[in-house]
């Protein structure tokens, strides 16, 4: 039997070469658990991997998680995404940044519709980074803000690294829910509050501010209804008991549409398309939690 420091020794070096030839992450932690298995386990251990895709996938609150990318997905090939942007971006003139700014609340509300930092920053970026080239924003906090947005549905509730780490632990996912939303709007104001702070002291990286107008104040939250009515309809099941997370998942898709048919937007191709990509998605990361379990195995 090798000792320890040897173990680890193989398990680092595996993974920086796995992490520095581009190979797929999932692959890389499967193959050096595998590798562990083979070298330092006896060899009748390596049937415990032929039940391992079971045992990991096997669990219904992971039903939540293609779900919920599945709704954000449709928000965003059913351009709701963008309304949601246009709408936050018009109270842009009176916060110091701009649309900078928006783009972290636009972040904040879209991963509290679906819980994906991936689909979020995608998304939101898509939107906004040709607009904010074209009116003069500095590229770095554009690329900066929607990094540090993008991380934000990782903590804001219906969190999908939450779904997650609850299968794996045997946590309430309703409970690390819960315990989210704190951390995550404290997270929300500390990159506004970053952001106003630069805007401030280096005026120059953003266009100047310009007078609040009452009526698009009034119109954005108007046309902020399909991304607060999925917020209530997700969260406000589970918080008051109504549903699972994963039952509350299937409430939340079935909203997103309801609000692509009643903004005459759902078609064919919309859901098609937003199928394929949850799908893709999914299996990502249902790959990597079984590498994941079979190299924490080994």
């Amino acid at each position: 039997m090798a000792d320890t420091f040897t173990v680890v020794s193989v398990v680092l070096g595996g993974l920086l070469i796995v992490l520095a030839s581009g190979l797929w992450i999932a692959l890389g932690l499967a193959g050096i658990g595998l590798l562990v298995f083979y070298l330092y386990l006896p060899p009748s251990m390596l049937r415990m991997v032929e039940v391992i895709p079971y045992n990991i996938l096997n669990d219904f609150i992971l039903g939540a998680i293609p779900l919920f990318i599945f709704m954000g997905s449709l928000l965003y090939k059913g351009d709701i995404a963008r309304r949601i942007y246009q709408s936050l971006g018009r109270w842009a003139p009176v916060l110091p940044g701009g649309l900078l700014q928006t783009n972290i609340m636009a972040c904040g509300i879209f991963g509290a519709c679906s819980g994906s930092s991936l689909a979020g920053a995608a998304t939101i970026g898509t939107v906004a980074v040709d607009e904010l080239r074209q009116q003069g924003y500095n590229r770095k906090l554009i690329y900066g803000s929607l990094a540090a947005g993008g991380t934000l549905a990782t903590m804001i509730p219906p969190s999908i690294l939450f779904i997650i780490y609850g299968a794996f632990a045997g946590q309430s996912v309703a409970k690390l829910f819960i315990a989210g939303i704190l951390p995550g709007l404290l997270l929300i104001l500390l990159f506004m509050l970053y952001i106003g702070i630069k805007a401030v002291t280096t005026p120059d990286i953003a266009p100047k501010r310009q007078p609040l107008q009452l009526k698009a104040v009034v119109l954005s939250l108007v046309e902020l209804w399909p991304a607060l009515l999925l917020i209530v309809a997700v969260l406000g099941s589970i918080y008051t008991g109504i549903a699972t997370p994963t039952e509350s998942a299937a409430m939340g898709t079935f909203g997103a549409l309801l609000v692509l048919a009643v903004d005459r937007n759902l078609r064919w191709s919309v859901v098609k398309e937003a199928a394929v990509m949850a799908v893709r998605t999914t299996c990502m990361i249902s790959l990597m939690m079984i590498g994941a379990q079979i190299l924490s195995m080994g």
